[in-house]
């Protein structure tokens, strides 16, 4: 499931939890999630309770589809360290808690014989004379390398964003007006405020005419210029940065890549947001004509609804496609510059790397080393990607070859379990592996 989606299942989990187990508390997702992953295959959750002793250290709780791990106060910092990993990122600080004479397991910590107490996570770095690491950058352990040498870099949250810029009021399809908007927007602590409302359109019933966009561009400068005196009035000796609202426009980029919009409005926005909204039936040569005209018009300040693995239908498996995005930047190549679909998924360097993608623990690209020379085989990549989910379809797991016509369907259930090594098949890079989902 992807992060949307595992966010809102976890919220709810989490209170079924607390409400039939009383003695569990200071609930928090773990694994995947926690480090901020694209996508999770099996939730995992850390809670603590004083009665850890009634309660299995791990188990999967198959009604709720999760991995629950129940600790005792003290040991918190170590099971959620542990749960939300990376592999990469434990092994790297157990041997750097080796080097220091110190014992670091997923049981505890201990220097000698003396146990170390871990009831925060930072107890561990802190022990192991590093600064806390935040879950998102615990992927391949070369963060621990920029920890110790100072250089590791800041999250950027919520603090750091500074305004939003496609919002709908009730000018458009919007459900709340443009000063509840702006009311909310200034409550929240941001600088500015985009107003983006649907511009005419054939996709665009309930889009602004350009008498309304012409009003709502009058009404936003009365609220700024009303605001601008309410800062003065009220904050004279407040350095603090004075709110202010953006005009703008969501405009539909039409078949041929225009934006019909009048340029006497144009003139007046602060920004202008472009979307494809109808004719998805072109082909993905038209399309990307499309876009890029779209891109290039200078008008053009934010392309709307962006969401290259192409997301698996009921039915079929995902479709790896290979695209030169430097060509396409470089001299427009609008071949190489396809058109996203809803569920599509980007991967970088996927080329000469390996793709485990489905059913598995920890999908991902691999760029593992033979061994002794010999090609990386299907049932080792699997193994690299942590073995099968619960819900697996391990006797026909799909391989899309890179630059070869055609997939390969293999039995990996007879491979691993049966011991039919001659089964097994070797992948070159850019083979893409996809592992489905079980019916039982």
């Amino acid at each position: 499931m992807l992060l949307p989606e595992a966010e809102s299942v976890a919220t709810r989990v989490m209170a079924q939890l607390t409400l039939a187990f009383p003695d569990l508390h200071s609930i928090v997702v773990s694994g995947r999630f926690r480090r901020m992953c694209q996508s999770e295959t099996e939730l995992s959750l850390v809670a603590q309770s004083n009665l850890s002793q009634k309660w299995l250290k791990s188990q999967f709780i198959s009604d709720l589809r999760v991995r629950l791990t129940v600790c005792d106060p003290n040991y918190f910092g170590i099971a959620l360290l542990f749960t939300t990993g990376s592999r990469a990122h434990l092994r790297r600080l157990q041997e750097l808690a080796e080097a220091k004479g110190i014992k670091l397991t997923d049981e505890g910590m201990w220097r000698g014989n003396d146990e170390i107490i871990c009831p925060e996570e930072s107890d561990i770095y802190r022990a192991l004379d590093l600064p806390f690491i935040e879950p998102e950058f615990r992927e391949n352990g070369d963060e621990i390398e920029w920890a110790m040498r100072g250089t590791l870099s800041h999250i950027v949250n919520t603090a750091a964003i500074k305004g939003i810029l496609h919002n709908h009021t009730v000018y458009s399809d919007g459900k709340h007006t443009l000063g509840q908007m702006a009311d909310a927007a200034q409550t929240r602590g941001y600088e500015y405020f985009g107003v983006a409302d649907h511009f005419r359109g054939s996709a665009n019933t309930r889009g602004m005419n350009v008498d309304v966009a012409l009003h709502q561009i009058d009404a936003i400068e009365a609220l700024n210029t009303h605001s601008h005196h309410s800062h003065n009035s009220h904050n004279s000796h407040n350095n603090s940065h004075r709110f202010r609202i953006l005009t703008g426009l969501e405009a539909d980029i039409e078949k041929n890549g225009a934006i019909d919009v009048p340029l006497a409005l144009l003139d007046r926005l602060d920004y202008l947001v472009c979307s494809i909204h109808n004719h998805n039936d072109l082909s993905t040569e038209e399309q990307t004509a499309r876009l890029v005209r779209a891109i290039r018009n200078p008008y053009t300040s934010v392309l709307g609804h962006v969401k290259l693995l192409r997301k698996a239908t009921k039915g079929s498996q995902p479709t790896l496609q290979t695209f030169d995005l430097e060509k396409a930047l470089d001299t427009g190549d609008a071949q190489q510059d396809p058109i996203l679909q809803d569920g599509d998924k980007i991967m970088v360097g996927a080329n000469n790397g390996f793709v485990l993608l489905g059913r598995v623990k920890n999908p991902g690209i691999y760029y593992p080393p033979g061994v002794g020379g010999a090609p990386l085989t299907l049932s080792r990549l699997i193994a690299l990607g942590g073995g099968f989910e619960t819900y697996a379809k391990k006797s026909s797991v799909v391989i899309i070859h890179q630059g070869r016509p055609g997939k390969t369907v293999v039995d990996v259930k007879s491979i691993v379990e049966d011991g039919k090594l001659d089964l097994d098949v070797p992948l070159i890079p850019g083979d893409m592996v996809f592992v489905g989902e079980s019916k039982l």
